[in-house]
């Protein structure tokens, strides 16, 4: 199969295959409605006013075309520490989630994770 390109997010397809977790909610006919209550606990957007007291320093690094943690997603943990008025740099790569692992991206990555320690840690 040759490689498509994606202009955007939007451009997604809504399947990711065999065994992705939309699909596997497909079968029992579980929506958003009654799934967003079951992940809400989880969610790290949840925990942003939590790190108000500490104010640690945080390095978010995602990828523009991530279909498993979708920029959606990435958006509202931005918007909840924003909100909570947490300290945090984000960076945004174009690339997706699996393909953060592959060069160039793993290497830019670990560039802007080792330089956010060296800042932070005094390493």
């Amino acid at each position: 199969m040759p490689p498509r390109s994606i202009t955007s997010p939007a451009s997604l397809p809504m399947s990711y295959g065999p065994g992705s977790p939309r699909d596997m909610y497909a079968p029992a006919s579980i929506g958003i409605s009654t799934s967003r209550p079951c992940w809400a606990p989880i969610s790290p957007a949840r925990f942003a006013k939590r790190l108000v007291e500490r104010q640690p320093k945080i390095l978010i690094v995602s990828g523009a075309y991530d279909p498993v943690f979708l920029p959606a997603h990435s958006q509202s943990l931005v918007d909840a520490l924003r909100e909570a008025d947490v300290d945090f740099r984000r960076v945004v790569l174009p690339c997706g989630h699996y393909t953060l692992g592959r060069p160039p991206f793993y290497l830019i990555d670990a560039y802007l994770v080792v330089r956010f320690f060296r800042r932070h840690l005094g390493a």
